[in-house]
């Protein structure tokens, strides 16, 4: 007793709760606790009613460590466990980090309501990259991407020779305002890569907006866009129009581009799928577990699409 006493000795706030080694918390008792003194006024303390938890000596040490520390420890320490190269980090097991006490499947109401990003690196970020870091090779030349130049940059290190953004509002960065479903002002046959990630989903009118990205592709240029499949709608600056599959891309890309200077692909697996509409980020989950694809649940749909080169041909670079 003599830990807590020297803890409620040394607290500041208005109120103590008390947190034994043994104990789980429910990811709502200290909310639905406050509530109840905040509506009573002259009240001494709150309780709830405890469940006595089996503990089940089938599992291994290991897994009964995982979960004692899960259970135990602070978030951020047990994300830096997880960050070090040792033999613990074997064994603790997801999920880690600030959703270690929360049961996933038993929630009605996600961690996070803007896909994570309030709470660090959205998941659908991992499969956006990782196709942009196969098909950097294509970021080259004269540059369109959306919103900002993140990408074009990153990716596109020593081969771009001019990079424009483009925005229906003007930005500090933006170097282009305009609409991509009418965009007159934007020359035909100009860009050699336009990056279009996670853009589609905004635009009402899509055939348009193809056709114009088709335009102002320059002959042997390279669309590279993702879209979201599986996704929470987040209220956001602009309405959510669609989320895709992979046929529906692959049947809207090509109604401009030929088909077979189209590739369409997806990412995600069920893990993904739950953890990123909880709004989970990749700081907090097993990134190895995102590699694996399961078609079923695809986050993120993909597409490479090549313009037609004069004379015919198209750019020589192998599709994905």
């Amino acid at each position: 007793m003599s830990a807590r006493n020297h803890g409620i000795a040394h607290a500041q706030g208005e109120f103590i709760a008390l947190l034994d080694a043994d104990d789980i918390w429910h990811p709502e008792k200290i909310a639905k606790q406050l509530a109840v003194m905040n509506a009573v006024q002259d009240f001494g303390r709150a309780s709830s009613t405890r469940q006595e938890a089996e503990r089940d000596m089938t599992t291994s040490p290991y897994a009964r460590l995982a979960k004692g520390l899960n259970a135990i420890l602070p978030g951020f320490v047990v994300r830096q466990l997880q960050n070090q190269r040792t033999a613990i980090r074997k064994h603790l097991h997801w999920p880690l980090g600030s959703a270690a006490s929360h049961d996933l499947l038993s929630r009605t109401s996600p961690l996070s309501r803007q896909y994570g990003m309030d709470r660090g690196t959205a998941i659908d970020r991992h499969y956006i990259e990782e196709f942009l870091a196969r098909c950097s090779g294509d970021i080259r030349g004269i540059v369109l991407e959306i919103g900002d130049d993140g990408y074009t940059s990153r990716f596109g290190k020593g081969r771009v020779a001019r990079s424009e953004v483009l925005s229906v509002t003007p930005g500090e960065t933006v170097t282009i305002v305009a609409d991509l479903t009418v965009a007159p002002s934007i020359p035909s046959n100009t860009f050699d890569c336009i990056i279009l990630t996670q853009t589609l989903q905004y635009i009402y009118d899509l055939p348009s907006a193809i056709r114009t990205i088709y335009r102002i592709l320059a002959p042997g240029g390279v669309l590279l866009a993702t879209v979201p499949g599986i996704c929470p709608v987040v209220k956001e600056r602009w309405p959510n129009y669609w989320a895709f599959r992979t046929e529906s891309v692959r049947k809207l890309i090509a109604g401009e581009f030929p088909s077979d200077h189209v590739s369409v692909e997806s990412a995600g697996n069920v893990l993904a799928a739950i953890t990123f509409l909880h709004g989970l980020t990749l700081e907090e989950i097993d990134r190895t577990a995102l590699d694996i694809r399961d078609p079923t649940y695809p986050i993120v749909v993909s597409v490479r699409a090549v313009k037609i080169a004069d004379g015919g041909g198209a750019y020589s670079r192998p599709l994905m």
